[in-house]
């Protein structure tokens, strides 16, 4: 997992956009890239169980997902607002990896833009706890 990790973060860093992104890997250890366009929010259930279902049919065994994302920060009062349309959104540049096994590594660095929209990556902040129907792509084994 830690050279897919190292892997994610040196390709993201040279990609000028970075959206719905896979490294997997397979019971031999082959690295392939795999790349998907992100659903809209009433439709991630089922983008998730046909992603797993192709995984599961490839055998692969890890995979670090990296995309960029829209986040706020949780207002009962504004929870009805997708984030992508909120007013006080943030963008950020995820990588969770995941392995049958049932471990998991998720973090996110801030991004930064400039008046040429060229991206530059914050420091990275660990998350604690993966949850939502876009993190886990993997059947148990």
């Amino acid at each position: 997992m830690q050279q897919m990790l190292k892997q994610a973060e040196k390709e993201m860093k040279t990609q000028p956009e970075v959206t719905c992104q896979f490294l997997c890997q397979d019971e031999g250890g082959k690295i392939e890239v795999e790349k998907f366009g992100m659903p809209p929010r009433e439709k991630q259930g089922l983008f998730t169980t046909l992603i797993r279902s192709y995984f599961q049919s490839k055998g692969y065994r890890r995979y670090v997902f990296m995309s960029e994302v829209w986040a706020v920060e949780y207002n009962p009062e504004t929870a009805h607002i997708p984030p992508s349309k909120h007013n006080s959104r943030k963008e950020f540049l995820q990588i969770h990896g995941r392995d049958v096994d049932g471990s998991s590594i998720l973090y996110i660095f801030p991004i930064r833009r400039d008046s040429k929209n060229r991206r530059t990556l914050g420091e990275r902040i660990d998350i604690d706890d993966a949850t939502g129907p876009l993190t886990n792509f993997l059947e148990a084994a």
